[in-house]
């Protein structure tokens, strides 16, 4: 881990000596399950197994698997997997941002793709990153997402990015970006496992892990952008507004332990301006 960082993220283990062979997947697919949150899993996994090729693993994590709910999950990765997941079941109780560190490090492909249990991708994703990385040597991948409803229905469109001509983010413009709030979800999120290896996991007790996460990664490596929309978020209710406020000032606090204090003093004052304005 860099040394900036280590003490304050969880650590992501190398994978093991023996999967860095020619056979070591390309691209892993971890797939965090908390409880019994079976309602949408199905359409997940068969999004990944509807592109599958030889060089992926799809890995399904699924922690508080005490009956019933183990059996339920078990039914749903035997259903739809396709012979293909790989299924790790825990019975403790970790929160979910713990079990999402677990299922990255279950990843032994070169390549980690987070897909919660109730969002999926559209046919082509898997081969827009592929093409990414053979064209550009891309790290971190962010793909176009649209949110939608329990029903299926998109009711937001992830946004467009200026981007250089192989699609790589410019540096200052994308973290910048990223400060202000968070332009992306996990679906449309692809990073090489060494990326993981280096910063370390997700942040414990922190609302919006993913989002510091991602200006964590914008801080030490280039962004990459596959601008089309192929990743489906889904959307439940949003957060009010007080644990908006606490989510985005740890989210701020955090990030100042490796972002430049002038950014972070800069992003604090727009967040202020935009919540006042907000309650004009």
């Amino acid at each position: 881990m860099h040394e900036k960082l280590k003490g304050v993220f969880p650590g992501i283990p190398p994978v093991a000596n023996g999967q860095e062979l020619p056979d070591r997947p390309f691209l892993s697919v971890v797939v965090p399950v908390r409880h019994d949150r079976c309602q949408f899993l199905g359409r997940a996994l068969s999004s990944v197994v509807s592109q599958w090729r030889d060089d992926m693993e799809l890995v399904v994590v699924h922690a508080m698997a005490t009956e019933p709910y183990r059996l339920a999950v078990a039914e749903v990765v035997n259903d739809h997997g396709d012979g293909k997941v790989r299924l790790a079941q825990y019975e403790d109780d970790l929160d979910c941002h713990s079990n999402w560190n677990r299922a990255v490090s279950h990843a032994r492909g070169q390549y980690v793709h987070f897909l919660h249990d109730d969002d999926y991708v559209l046919p082509g994703f898997y081969q827009a990153v592929r093409d990414k990385v053979h064209a550009a040597g891309a790290v971190a991948i962010s793909v176009g997402y649209e949110n939608v409803n329990d029903d299926g229905q998109i009711i937001y469109s992830s946004p467009d990015f200026q981007t250089d001509e192989s699609g790589r983010l410019p540096l200052l413009y994308w973290r910048n970006l990223l400060l202000r709030g968070n332009p992306l979800n996990p679906p449309g999120v692809v990073l090489h496992r060494s990326v993981y290896e280096t910063l370390g996991g997700y942040a414990p007790r922190t609302v919006f892990c993913d989002w510091e996460f991602y200006i964590r990664v914008s801080r030490f490596f280039y962004w990459h952008h596959v601008p089309e929309k192929l990743a489906r978020y889904r959307q439940h209710d949003l957060p009010s507004k007080l644990v908006y406020v606490k989510g985005t000032k740890q989210v701020l606090d955090t990030a100042a332990l490796y972002i430049d204090a002038g950014e972070i003093n800069a992003a604090k004052a727009l967040q202020y301006d935009q919540l006042v304005g907000s309650s004009q």
